[in-house]
């Protein structure tokens, strides 16, 4: 089973994969983009074997590369992927610390939508992350941030089976629809 992790540049993709596999993931913590290309790493979690696919991020800083560019490698990836492998799910990895939803992250939910469709929304979890970041007075607000993005933005994922789950780094949750 594949699992495609998506996200803006810095949401925390690497690092979530790097928890639930165990395997060296490169992380970038500079301004650049860690992961250009394609990685996967293979996992067992509660005997069911799984296949994390390291995407590109939405919203990098290199200018030679725009979010069309990465949605198209993406979709590319899905076509020749889909024929040859169970996509089993997808994690759409969402930065809680950020204060508004960007028109990067609308852009990047968009395309996430345009790439799986309504017929595939039950197999998305949307991953908030960078919760440990916070203060416990700015947990309040991204709790309510939260709550806004469940109700206006992500309702239509959420409608159609998506799932939310408040990821704390370095806690393995139940993720994956096993």
């Amino acid at each position: 089973k594949f699992i495609a992790v998506i996200g803006l540049t810095g949401a925390g993709k690497s690092s979530l994969i790097r928890t639930l596999t165990g395997k060296e993931v490169y992380v970038e913590h500079g301004i650049n983009a860690g992961t250009t290309s394609f990685a996967m790493f293979p996992a067992i979690i509660e005997g069911h074997c799984y296949v994390f696919v390291d995407t590109p991020g939405f919203n990098d800083s290199d200018p030679q590369r725009t979010d069309a560019d990465v949605f198209m490698e993406i979709l590319s990836w899905f076509r020749q992927m889909t024929p040859v492998c169970d996509l089993a799910g997808v994690l759409y990895l969402h930065d809680i610390t950020q204060p508004r939803f960007s028109d990067a992250a609308r852009m990047n939910l968009e395309l996430l939508q345009a790439l799986c469709g309504e017929e595939y929304f039950r197999n998305i979890t949307i991953l908030t992350t960078m919760w440990r970041k916070l203060s416990p007075d700015a947990c309040d607000l991204a709790e309510e941030t939260q709550r806004q993005l469940e109700e206006d933005s992500w309702k239509p994922l959420i409608k159609n089976g998506a799932r939310v789950i408040q990821h704390l780094e370095g806690v393995v949750e139940p993720l994956v629809p096993l």
